[in-house]
């Protein structure tokens, strides 16, 4: 999973209930749904005083791009963590679009998963992931990094 910290200012109370809340959630730009998953990447709001998530919260998550949106419900919560409930995956991305392609790779589709296709020879990279987002990331790490 990709180093992500949800920022406090993305984070709005939506409604102040009694005993629960709910809360609307903008995810930072490359989070994809597998970073929920991570029960680090709430961190940052677990240290603001008025946005730490309490067991029980509601939560609507949405991506950067507003691609997919998740309902979740905080099952566990410490000053550095919560765990979440994904109750619901909801991809709002157009179905008219093709998947992700550059000039050398492709992603590509069959019922075992999305995967990584090199366009030159039809040869599959790597294993099958449970999303687009997830090859796409396995795509882009396919591509030489700089390390400073």
């Amino acid at each position: 999973m990709a180093d992500i910290k949800v920022d406090p200012q993305h984070v709005h109370l939506d409604v102040p209930g009694h005993q629960t809340r709910s809360w609307l959630v903008w995810l930072p730009a490359g989070a994809v749904t597998d970073d929920l998953k991570d029960p680090a990447i709430w961190s940052k709001i677990q240290n603001d005083r008025q946005k730490v998530l309490r067991r029980h919260d509601k939560l609507y998550i949405v991506g950067h791009d507003e691609e997919f949106a998740v309902e979740a419900r905080v099952i566990d919560a410490t000053r550095d963590a919560a765990v979440l409930a994904l109750q619901k995956i909801v991809s709002t991305k157009s179905r008219l679009a093709p998947y992700f392609a550059d000039d050398t790779y492709a992603v590509k589709w069959t019922p075992q998963g999305f995967y990584v296709q090199r366009k030159q020879d039809g040869m599959q990279m790597g294993s099958f992931f449970g999303s687009e987002d997830l090859a796409i990331r396995h795509l882009r790490n396919q591509y030489p990094q700089t390390v400073s």
